[in-house]
């Protein structure tokens, strides 16, 4: 029997069970009863494991099953052929069957589990999982990173961080259940040991890509938001950043204010934005060549225009402010400086126009006011000078406006004496 059982364990290990994320062989530690077999059954699994191919061996399987030898073992193994193959569901009736004819049976019931899982039978695969590690004594690292990485998908990041700790026992050096711990740590808001995990992880595989990524979103959230840059531009200059990864780097430069990096990062549908926040922070020579650069897309002439405005380039400040299509809601920022744009350059209509316009917003009444009072003042528009700074007066009194109020309405009974 002891010829037999070592023939059925060769076969054994040429059918490697589906390990999803494990990256070892399933088969690494044999817990549970190891079924034996008859001489019929070790000839068939033989003669399977000759075959040469995963099609041959299910074919020759699939010829015994119907018969009264074709024991647990024999179920096993075709489930293994049917399970590479992609037949999950055939896959999940073999080891089935092989367990019903001998429930300890733990490889059985542990690629059960895997192939409920490629089934998408995620609650079914858990109770099978759990059943296989108590047959394990709870040491067996694949069903454990399985758990893991299931908690982690439910939220559950203290089971999740309490599996791999369990699978970390068995398999020190498991690089998947070090990564998900990490990522454990990082979500519990433990980022210093994440970060340390994430470093030990690199100085064993600097190019790995995911761990990275979450070296980045630990630095991050850390407030190193240098940090988390430098990692992820050591991944951009191997070329491995993906678009989510792209926009994280683009927001973390936006952030530390570096605009010009972060446009050129996030392309030219976020470079207005780019643009326009280097233009609030001051920066109009950069805000000026980001927004020349997203030139076609929307909102990139008014930051253009806006720069040229604070360049004292009123010419073409006011002839790209007039340049930008009148959208069917108003855009009262607009209007103010285009206003200013006007006024500098002399167009006392077109800038009362504007003025006007932007004032009709709570956000831009006072200001646009103000502007159409030194409009008049500076023009010498007396009359119409005092009318608007009584209006701002009873808006928005204060004592400023109020003797300015007061030298207009002297001024003008000065100008209606007559003449001696």
């Amino acid at each position: 029997m002891k010829k037999f059982c070592a023939i059925f364990l060769s076969y054994l290990s040429f059918s490697i069970s589906p390990a999803e994320d494990a990256a070892r062989d399933s088969f690494e530690s044999l817990f549970g009863n190891v079924p034996s077999v008859s001489k019929k059954e070790a000839e068939l699994l033989r003669s399977a494991a000759n075959s040469g191919s995963d099609e041959e061996a299910l074919k020759i399987l699939e010829a015994s099953r119907s018969e009264d030898w074709f024991g647990a073992g024999a179920s096993f193994n075709l489930g293994n052929a049917y399970y590479r193959m992609g037949a999950y569901s055939d896959a999940a009736r073999a080891y089935n069957a092989a367990i019903k004819k001998m429930p300890a049976f733990f490889m059985a019931r542990k690629n059960l589990g895997f192939a409920l899982s490629a089934l998408g039978d995620r609650e079914g695969a858990r109770g099978e999982f759990l059943k296989a590690l108590a047959l394990s004594g709870g040491s067996d690292s694949d069903i454990l990173l399985w758990l893991a990485s299931m908690h982690l998908e439910k939220g559950d990041f203290s089971s999740a961080l309490t599996c791999c700790n369990q699978a970390l026992v068995y398999s020190p050096g498991l690089e998947r259940a070090k990564f998900y711990k990490a990522l454990s740590l990082c979500e519990l808001k433990l980022n210093d040991e994440a970060e340390k995990l994430c470093l030990e992880l690199l100085s064993d595989r600097a190019n790995n890509a995911e761990v990275m990524k979450l070296l980045a979103r630990v630095r991050a959230a850390k407030g190193d938001r240098r940090g988390a840059i430098a990692a992820l531009k050591i991944l951009s200059a191997a070329g491995k950043c993906d678009a989510g990864t792209s926009e994280f780097l683009g927001a973390l430069y936006y952030s530390e204010g570096l605009y010009g990096l972060s446009a050129a990062t996030l392309g030219k549908r976020r470079a207005v934005d780019c643009a326009y926040a280097a233009f609030r922070s001051g920066d109009i020579e950069s805000a000026l060549k980001i927004a020349q650069s997203a030139r076609g897309e929307p909102g990139a002439s008014k930051v253009i225009a806006l720069c040229h405005l604070f360049s004292g380039d009123f010419n073409s400040a006011f002839e790209t402010f007039s340049s930008i299509p009148k959208n069917l809601s108003p855009d009262p920022e607009l209007d103010f400086y285009a206003a200013r744009a006007a006024a500098a350059l002399g167009k006392i209509s077109e800038a009362i126009s504007l003025y006007s316009s932007a004032a009709q917003s709570a956000g831009f009444e006072k200001a646009a006011m103000y502007g159409i009072l030194a409009v008049y003042s500076r023009n010498g528009d007396i009359f119409n000078a005092l009318q608007t700074a009584r209006k701002i007066e009873s808006s928005f009194p204060s004592d400023e406006i109020g003797k300015y109020r007061k030298r207009l309405e002297d001024r003008l009974n000065d100008m209606e004496k007559p003449a001696r």
